[in-house]
């Protein structure tokens, strides 16, 4: 009995082909199913990207706002307002300070009666003027009282004059505005027992 090498290489080569396309085929589709399991790994890497740069552009949103925020909160603002009578039913809400308001609006109120005004900006020295019809034609009706009062014969005896009703009147300035970076202020001044205006 004689070996035959020749068959034993043919069937052992067979055999080691096919143990090769075998496992060529599983390569191919493991790195199929790799590819694909790849894919769907950048897929979600850019996903992710994309979300991260979002929440990157909000944190920057929210930063810039927060320092707009700082600097509104530590801005130098200096507004004062000052309310007075400038003629019979007209009165005068005028800016002192140094600095500018913005985006004004403004309501006085005499006696019940209102007047609303706005203006988009109010420099320094500058006035809303508001009007008021029933407080001119009651100042002037207490004018005449007060003269009539002041031209009184006296009496011998010394009487006191009732001049405390001219003194019963409530004005009411409520104003908001905003400083150059967008805070908002407001003013309020209500004043009780005040006349409509100078007897002099």
């Amino acid at each position: 009995m004689s070996t035959n090498w020749g068959l034993y290489a043919g069937i052992f080569g067979a055999a080691t082909g096919g143990i090769g396309a075998v496992t060529g085929v599983l390569g191919y589709l493991a790195a199929r199913s790799g590819n694909k399991i790849a894919n769907e790994g950048n897929a979600i890497a850019k996903e992710a990207n994309r979300k991260s740069d979002e929440a990157n552009a909000l944190a920057l949103d929210a930063n810039t706002l927060s320092h707009r925020q700082d600097q509104r909160e530590t801005e130098a603002h200096d507004v004062e307002w000052e309310g007075d009578w400038i003629g019979p039913g007209r009165y005068a809400l005028t800016v002192s300070g140094t600095h500018t308001a913005y985006s004004v609006i403004a309501r006085v109120t005499v006696d019940g009666e209102s007047a609303r005004k706005e203006s988009a900006t109010v420099t320094p020295g500058e006035s809303l003027v508001f009007e008021f019809p029933e407080a001119a034609r009651t100042y002037r009706e207490e004018l005449r009282e007060h003269a009539r009062q002041r031209d009184r014969p006296s009496l011998a005896i010394p009487v006191v004059q009732d001049g405390t009703r001219f003194y019963m009147h409530s004005i009411v300035e409520r104003v908001q505005w905003k400083t150059p970076l967008g805070a908002v202020r407001e003013h309020e001044n209500p004043r009780r027992l005040t006349t409509l205006g100078d007897f002099g």
